[in-house]
C-alpha cells in the first residue's frame, strides 16, 4: 500500500478481521534501513498483535527529517481509509530511527490521526532535543534503551527523554520508582 506522499506500507489484521467493528491500529516504525518486509521481521509483534484484535501496519523506514516525520505521520490516516481503525486507540512502536520517529510524530504533531501512546526503543532524541517544543497532550509512553548503546549513549538519550515525557505527562512531581531491573517508572 501506498500513503498520499509515498510511503509503503504492509498491513496484517486479526484472523477474525470485522471490517463493521473498530480496530485498534499499531503502527511499527522501521529502523534505519530497513523496508516493510524486514521491519516485520525483525519487530515480530504481528502474531501477538493481531491475536490481540490489532490491524499491524509496517511502513518502509525514511531517512529521518521534517519531512520524514510527516510523511511517516500519514500512515494512520492512510491504514483507515482502508480498515476499520478506532481511532482513539492507534498506538506507534519503533527502534532506532522507529523509535525516533515513533517518539517525534507526537512530540511534533505530525501525525493526521493522533496516537494514543507510543513506546520508542534506542531512540536518538535527548532531553535537549525536545526543550524548545511544548509538552503534547499526556499520554502512555514507553521509552526502552540499553544502557550499553554505543550510538545514543545514556543518560542524555533515552533516561533524559523518559524524564522530559514524564513531565509532560505530569508524574514529573512524582519520584520515578526504580525496579530491581534497573528499570524506572513513572506512575500518575
Amino acid at each position: 500500500f501506498l500513503s498520499p506522499r509515498g510511503v509503503r506500507f504492509n498491513v496484517r489484521t486479526p484472523s477474525n478481521y470485522d471490517p463493521g467493528l473498530a480496530h485498534p491500529l499499531l503502527v511499527v516504525y522501521a529502523p534505519a534501513g530497513k523496508h516493510r518486509f524486514a521491519s516485520e521481521e525483525f519487530a515480530g509483534l504481528t502474531r501477538e498483535a493481531t491475536a490481540r484484535g490489532f490491524i499491524v501496519a509496517y511502513p518502509d523506514h525514511r531517512r529521518l527529517a521534517l519531512t520524514s516525520f510527516e510523511e511517516l505521520g500519514e500512515v494512520p490516516g492512510a491504514v483507515a481509509e482502508r480498515w476499520c481503525v478506532d481511532t482513539q486507540r492507534i498506538f506507534a512502536v519503533g527502534h532506532s530511527d522507529g523509535g525516533t520517529a515513533s517518539e517525534a510524530i507526537v512530540f511534533l504533531g505530525k501525525t493526521d490521526l493522533p496516537l494514543a501512546g507510543f513506546a520508542a526503543s534506542g531512540a536518538g532524541i535527548r532531553s535537549e532535543d525536545l526543550k524548545s517544543y511544548s509538552c503534547p497532550s499526556p499520554r502512555p509512553v514507553m521509552i526502552i534503551h540499553s544502557r550499553d548503546d554505543r550510538l545514543f549513549p545514556l543518560p542524555a538519550y533515552g533516561r533524559q527523554a523518559a524524564d522530559w515525557w514524564a513531565q509532560c505527562n505530569r508524574c514529573g512531581a512524582l519520584l520515578p520508582e526504580t525496579r530491581g531491573d534497573g528499570c524506572v517508572e513513572y506512575r500518575e
